[in-house]
């Protein structure tokens, strides 16, 4: 069970992220497939899609979970009240604006029991596998 700090938490999130944010697809990978290594193909991958409101940020230059973060990266931040049993995971890609980037760590901030936000720390371009 919820309790207050977590239902207030998650609802003023809520309510800034759809006030200052932007409409974000998210795709994610549900299948990773098979790997043939002879010719370096991946047959039976799928993916889903998300279409989220998120507030990307420009992230404080610095050391980064994945490395350094630099002009290019951003943190975006999705509402801990994203639907039930989806939440961003390194390798999601985000894409608004016309640019994709991709998630390369993801911070849950969780004071209770459910979490309020992530901060998804992305960095311009896919790294998608084929």
């Amino acid at each position: 069970m919820a309790g207050g700090l977590d239902s207030a938490g998650r609802e003023v999130a809520l309510d800034l992220i759809t006030e200052f944010g932007t409409s974000i697809l998210f795709t994610y990978v549900t299948n990773e497939g098979n790997y043939d290594p002879s010719d370096g193909s991946v047959a039976g991958r799928t993916t889903s899609t998300q279409t989220l409101v998120a507030l990307p940020t420009t992230p404080k230059k610095g050391f980064r979970p994945g490395g350094v973060a630099d002009d290019a990266d951003l943190t975006i931040l999705v509402p801990g009240s994203a639907p039930t049993g989806w939440a961003p995971i390194p390798g999601t890609i985000a894409e608004f604006g016309g640019e994709k980037y991709t998630a390369i760590s993801v911070e849950t901030v969780q004071p209770g029991i459910l979490p309020i936000l992530y901060k998804v720390h992305v960095q311009r371009g896919t790294r998608e596998k084929n």
